[in-house]
């Protein structure tokens, strides 16, 4: 044993430390793993330049998996989605005096067993309701979908999520 000048005991070949050392290792992990955390939740905020709806709204694509003879649904009985998404592009209107105003519209709908749309609902609020209830309009004269299938061929209800934006200057 040992007897150092900071009143540290040390018991040499054992690798026990005194309560008072094991006390300043515990503190010095302490510390450690709170910067760290303030370092990760300062790195994990949004930018300053961004606002939080911008990083709400940020889109990804899906990633589809579906068992083998598991089937979609399909738009008009035989269109894939990506048809059906230009459908609506072609049938959404600008509300009239509105035009000059940009709006971003998600909807949430689901595509039933009988291969109706149906379960239609707004997931966001715009400041005005009129391109809310222009996607409702168009969504109300979706024709029919051949409803998607599980594996064994039983129909199966699914829902779906759609960003409409409503752009005054096309890119």
């Amino acid at each position: 044993m040992k007897h150092n000048d900071d009143n540290e005991v040390y018991i040499i070949g054992s690798g026990e430390k005194s309560p008072r050392l094991l006390r300043r290792s515990i503190i010095i992990a302490s510390l450690a793993v709170a910067v760290a955390a303030v370092l990760a939740f300062v790195f994990l905020l949004p930018k300053h330049d961004e606002t939080p709806s911008a990083a709400l709204t940020e889109q990804l694509d899906a990633v589809d998996v579906m068992p083998d003879k598991a089937r979609a649904p399909l738009f008009m009985d035989k269109y894939p989605i990506s048809d059906f998404v230009i459908w609506v592009s072609k049938q959404v209107k600008y509300p009239q005096g509105h035009e000059l105003t940009d709006a971003r519209v998600i909807v949430s709908f689901v595509i039933n067993t009988d291969g109706r749309v149906d379960s239609v609902r707004i997931m966001n609020r715009e400041k005005n309701d009129a391109f809310a209830r222009e996607v409702l309009r168009v969504l109300g004269e979706c024709p029919r979908w051949q409803p998607g299938r599980l594996a064994d061929g039983t129909p199966v209800a699914i829902r779906y999520t759609l960003p409409v934006n409503f752009k005054k200057e096309r890119k």
